[in-house]
């Protein structure tokens, strides 16, 4: 755990690796991306849920 969230980290894919932001903040910065990370998330829960 952190006192704040890094500005960037770090995801690798195979030998690749790229900076990106929090999920956190691309939700907040971004009304589109943050419409479609809740749009998932709630998917999720309704498929835990009849599973």
């Amino acid at each position: 755990m952190c006192d704040e969230l890094p500005e960037t980290i770090e995801v690798r894919h195979g030998d690749r690796a790229y900076q990106v932001v929090p999920l956190v903040e691309l939700e907040l910065t971004e009304p589109h991306a943050g419409e479609l990370l809740r749009r998932y998330r709630a998917r999720q829960r309704q498929l835990a849920s009849d599973g």
